[in-house]
């Protein structure tokens, strides 16, 4: 009568779990794919190293298109551009206000968008680092652009 019980419990609580959406067995992956991966290994850098920037491009591996809604990063020490649909430069850093306006640039399948980021190390703490450039679709998928540095005096 227990087991029964304990059963009745793990199957209630696995779907409460699946009901509010934690359930997904396999998460959805963005169809704008990274290109080049070992593009945000940045290595060894001086803390007093002047800003570096890199160049990257991400590709639309679906059947149809795709825009871009939002770019952002995770640290105040790196920013991100990506050309707008009127043909200028936009730039994102954090998810703060300055940085929030659509984009609407649109990658039609097959394509390829060349983006860009800089990563400026002034004043951050000796160690090893990890941050990130998010690019996020109309439909909310993410790719996600890894960096990494080892930031040293």
């Amino acid at each position: 009568m227990k087991t029964l019980f304990y059963l009745l419990v793990a199957f209630g609580l696995i779907a409460f779990i699946y009901w509010i959406g934690w359930g997904s067995l396999k998460a959805e992956k963005s169809d704008l794919v990274l290109l080049n991966e070992e593009v945000g290994s940045l290595e060894r850098i001086s803390s007093i190293a002047p800003p570096i920037r890199r160049d990257f491009t991400l590709v639309n591996k679906s059947d149809s298109e795709i825009i871009i809604a939002k770019v952002y990063t995770d640290c105040s020490c790196l920013f991100s551009s990506i050309p707008s649909p009127d043909g200028n430069n936009l730039t994102f850093g954090l998810p703060k206000e300055v940085f929030t306006r659509p984009i609407g640039t649109v990658v039609k399948k097959r394509e390829e968008v060349k983006m860009s980021f800089e990563f400026r190390p002034g004043g951050l703490s000796p160690g090893f680092k990890q941050y990130a450039v998010f690019v996020e679709t109309k439909n909310k998928l993410i790719t996600k652009v890894p960096i990494t540095v080892e930031i040293v005096r």
